[in-house]
């Protein structure tokens, strides 16, 4: 599992990839990253905004999730349920960095 900070770069080339997301008793699911938006960098800033599609039966419920795929190292990511689809779930993930100073 990695404890590295996430960035932009590592979710950027990954949209329209498919991760396993895992629950903390070890459920798994799949989802699509659909989405990874990046905001302006300030001088001490760096944010950006990753949205998610799952199945019907994926978990409704906002919480840290295990997030893997292939050559993407098991990662914890807190995902919150925005809306239901007709045929899901999306998620969001919100990351904002800040540069100490």
């Amino acid at each position: 599992m990695t404890d590295r900070e996430l960035l932009f770069e590592d979710f950027n080339s990954r949209v329209n990839g498919r991760f396993a997301m895992r629950d903390e008793y070890g459920h798994a699911s799949e989802i699509v990253l659909i989405e990874c938006t990046g905001r302006q960098p300030t001088n001490d800033s760096r944010s950006f905004t990753l949205l998610f599609h799952g199945a019907a039966d994926a978990p409704a419920i906002q919480g840290m999730y295990l997030l893997s795929a292939e050559d993407f190292e098991p990662a914890p990511v807190f995902l919150v349920p925005v809306r239901r689809t007709s045929d899901g779930v999306e998620y969001d993930a919100v990351f904002n960095h800040h540069n100490g100073g």
